[in-house]
Formats: structure tokens, C-alpha cells, sequence
């Protein structure tokens, strides 16, 4: 059946609406049910962001700072410049236009160009999993009172301190990407409710989980990927490694 997706908020018009996922959640994991069908047009509109309550408005942000990070450093060093026209720290919704164009056409640009080059995320569509280890699964736990932007913005800052640990990205570099999320307004700590444990266990529903082993995909830098040996954009991370990230970020 044709369709047309017609973008009602930013998280929507950054993700969802492009790329031809058809994904839902479930109590379990989030987004492994579904089918690839690509929509026939996607339409942003702008004053719809004016709609949106400041929280649905900052999720959208945490998938626009995950493109950047994969795929443009120049972007990234315009969001960080300009988030205050978009949205204040404390909650104002700004919305400059100009900025908000941007950021809709950027979106855009990198989704696309990778969903174009695969299509059923054979491996490259997979960098856009960016954040997306932990944060499904902490979404989940959650029982989806964190939205999805804030349970990726979790993940960004989780995945950034692995890739520094690895030594894919800088300690400046890891702490830039940690200050935006938070000029965004958007949490980068681990609830205190979920455990370690809690955590690790959901991380094995990933649909990026191989051999019993949790894969992450990982910066390298600001602006481009991590690709292995292998090719793949994604490697498996030893539960004892990620035992010990979790215990360092939550003190």
C-alpha cells in the first residue's frame, strides 16, 4: 500500500519518517517487529514543532546530535553553537527558523544518505544504531516513561565513554558530546532505578546481538564512524567491559 508521511514532531521528522522502518515496541525489546516499506513522500513541517511540549521537542534533539556525530562535525559545531535558538536550558522553546531548517535538511541528508546505500541494514545502515545498545534497552526498562530521545541521549553518553575507553574518540571529544546533550536538556545518566545488571540483561535483546555477544557501533571522532577489520561498523563488547563503563558513569 502507498503511503506519505506527514512529520508532526521533531523526533519524527529527524528518524522516524525516513528510512522505511515500519518497527514497533514491544513489553520485551524495541523496533525488532515490523518490515522495510519506504513512504512515497515525507513532509516536514515547522510549525508543528511549535506544538510540541518542550520534552517531546528535546527528544527530536537527541537523534539530530546522534547524525551529527556520525556524519558531520561541521553540523555538530553548528548545534552547538545555535541550541540555545532552538530550546533554552530552562525549557524556553525558541525555534529560530533558520535554525530549524537546518536542522530538518541535515537530518535529512545523513539519513538518507545511508538508508539509500543499505537499504535493510545489512551493515552501514547500522551506524545509525548510534547510542541505540543501551538506549533500547533502557527504554524499555523503563516501561517507556523515558521517551526515545532521552533513553538515546543516555545511550550517546554511554557509547561516547566506551568509544573514548577504546580509544576512538578524545576525552574533549567525549565530554562535547555529553555538554550538548545537556545543553539540549536532554539526560545523560542512568536512572536510578535501573541496575547495571537490569541493563546488560536487555542489552542481549539487541537485534545487533551475534553469537551471544552485545554489539556496539562507535564514534571515531566527532563526525565519522568506526569501521572494524572486518568491515563492520559494529563489535562485540566483553559484558565485563561494559560491567566496569556502567559502575564508572554512575559514580
Amino acid at each position: 500500500m502507498p503511503s506519505l508521511n506527514y512529520a508532526t514532531t521533531l523526533l519524527a521528522a529527524a528518524d522516524a519518517s525516513i528510512g522505511g522502518k515500519t518497527g514497533v515496541n514491544t513489553p520485551v525489546a524495541t523496533n525488532l517487529i515490523g518490515v522495510f516499506h519506504q513512504p512515497k513522500k515525507v513532509y516536514i513541517d515547522l510549525a508543528a514543532w511549535r506544538t510540541l511540549p518542550v520534552r517531546e521537542l528535546r527528544s527530536g534533539l537527541a537523534e539530530t546530535i546522534k547524525h551529527a556525530c556520525i556524519a558531520d562535525a561541521g553540523f555538530f559545531e553548528f548545534l552547538e553553537r545555535n541550541m540555545d535558538k532552538v530550546v533554552t536550558s530552562e525549557g524556553e522553546l525558541v525555534l529560530d527558523r533558520e535554525v530549524c531548517q537546518r536542522i530538518a535538511l541535515h537530518n535529512c541528508e545523513i539519513k538518507y544518505g545511508v538508508v539509500e546505500k543499505d537499504e535493510l541494514e545489512s551493515n552501514l545502515r547500522q551506524i545509525l544504531n548510534l547510542g541505540h545498545t543501551a538506549g533500547r534497552a533502557l527504554e524499555a526498562l523503563s516501561g517507556y516513561e523515558l521517551l526515545h530521545g532521552e533513553a538515546i541521549a543516555i545511550g550517546l553518553a554511554i557509547q561516547v565513554r566506551l568509544a573514548e575507553q577504546m580509544g576512538f574518540v578524545s576525552s574533549d571529544e567525549k565530554l562535547r558530546v555529553i555538554a550538548l546533550l545537556q545543553k539540549a536538556g536532554l539526560p545523560t545518566e542512568i536512572p536510578a532505578t535501573i541496575t547495571d545488571r537490569m541493563l546488560i540483561n536487555k542489552m542481549y535483546t539487541d537485534k545487533k546481538v551475534r553469537k551471544g555477544l552485545i554489539r556496539f557501533v562507535l564514534q571515531e571522532g566527532i563526525g565519522s564512524m568506526k569501521r572494524f577489520e572486518d568491515g563492520s561498523y559494529s563489535t562485540p563488547v566483553e559484558e565485563r567491559v561494559l560491567t566496569e563503563l556502567l559502575e564508572k558513569v554512575r559514580h
